[in-house]
């Protein structure tokens, strides 16, 4: 069933760009922007998934300036599709398909967030034919979609110097996933032998699903091991088979939902977050977040991919345990650490960003 499932998905996304070239033109009369739409599949507030905190953040900065009407995939289909005339902002491929095939008449802000066919560790479990035959479709797909958007929205440089292989460099617009006033980290010590950890992730997510598998195997017992210090482990995210627990030198505390102000107050407490990923695609919105409440984020280069930082802070998965007991233990590798993402850091995700990204909705 679920190959069968996969096989249906292959043909609605071929069936979607073969009709992008029949429907759609590449060219359209364009008219001043007056307001956007964001569109997702759902309700934003709480999110933790990048791809939602990103559409979250074009909604809250944009709305005070340009006008931002946030509507669910529901409200789209069955009103707001057809009766306004806007432009609208979409992150998923298969939306952003629907809007060009069914609304020709709205103008298309595509939310470039990671490329789509990059995903190649979300279909391990396929046949391996079917797999590259998809990948395949959805780089064509999201190709055409590119080239028959009105403006691009991306935040990584090396994906946006791939994007542009294929449009004008006049169609791209850089978006921060977070917009914050960046404060430098002037000090970062650890006061006492309790260290307080978070992790981040539903089980809805592959690659956390296997950081998970390298925290309960391999990260909690390197804790046990370090009987001279405290750990407290805190696990933020939905679908987990987790239980609170206490050892010797180890107490793990499981919140599979928190609100905003719950996890602000979680953040006060913990000395490192952590993202022990192995892989993944796009920007990482738990490490970006734990930057904005003043926490290192003990990452691999997988959680980092698109910072910049210094493979000398970004441990290959292997090396995460023994990379961890090193920072711990050195003064000078924190403040390393935090030198690396003072200098990469600064001014990335300034909130003055958005007035750049009105003056480009001005100018559609």
């Amino acid at each position: 069933m679920t190959n069968l499932k996969f096989i249906i998905k292959i043909l609605v996304f071929f069936s979607a760009y073969i009709a992008l070239f029949f429907v759609y033109p590449k060219n359209r009369e364009r008219k001043p922007v007056s307001n956007i739409q964001v569109l997702d599949i759902v309700n934003l507030d709480g999110q933790i998934n990048a791809g939602e905190v990103l559409l979250r953040e074009i909604r809250d900065n944009i709305n005070h300036i340009a006008g931002v009407d946030f509507v669910t995939y529901h409200q789209f289909i069955f009103k707001k599709l057809y009766e306004q005339r806007h432009p609208i902002a979409v992150k998923r491929i298969g939306l952003a398909a629907l809007v060009l095939l069914f609304a020709p008449h709205r103008r298309l802000i595509y939310v470039a967030t990671d490329l789509h066919y990059k995903r190649i560790g979300d279909y391990d479990e396929y046949f391996r034919l079917l797999r590259k035959l998809f990948l395949a479709i959805i780089k064509k797909l999201e190709i055409a979609i590119w080239r028959r958007s009105a403006l691009i929205f991306y935040n990584r440089e090396d994906e946006a110097n791939f994007i542009k292989e294929f449009v004008a460099d006049s169609q791209l617009c850089y978006l921060p996933l977070l917009t914050f006033d960046f404060v430098k980290f002037s000090s970062y010590e650890i006061e006492s032998q309790n260290i307080n950890l978070l992790f981040i992730g539903s089980r809805s997510n592959k690659p956390n699903i296997a950081a998970m598998d390298f925290i309960q195997n391999k990260f909690i017992p390197f804790l046990a091991k370090q009987d001279k210090r405290i750990f407290n482990l805190f696990i933020v995210g939905k679908g987990w088979d987790i239980t609170n627990a206490k050892s010797n030198n180890i107490t793990i505390e499981y919140l599979p939902f928190v609100s905003n102000h719950e996890l602000d107050e979680i953040y006060s407490k913990i000395d490192f977050s952590i993202a022990p990923l192995a892989y993944g695609t796009g920007l990482k919105g738990k490490v970006v977040e734990s930057i904005k409440h003043g926490k290192l984020c003990v990452g691999t280069g997988a959680a980092y991919d698109g910072l910049n930082i210094s493979q000398d802070f970004t441990p290959a998965l292997d090396r995460f345990n023994s990379f961890f007991e090193a920072l711990i233990s050195s003064p000078a590798m924190l403040d390393g650490f935090k030198d690396e993402l003072n200098v990469k850091l600064e001014g990335k995700f300034s909130p003055q960003h958005y007035q750049q990204i009105v003056q480009r909705l001005k100018s559609l």
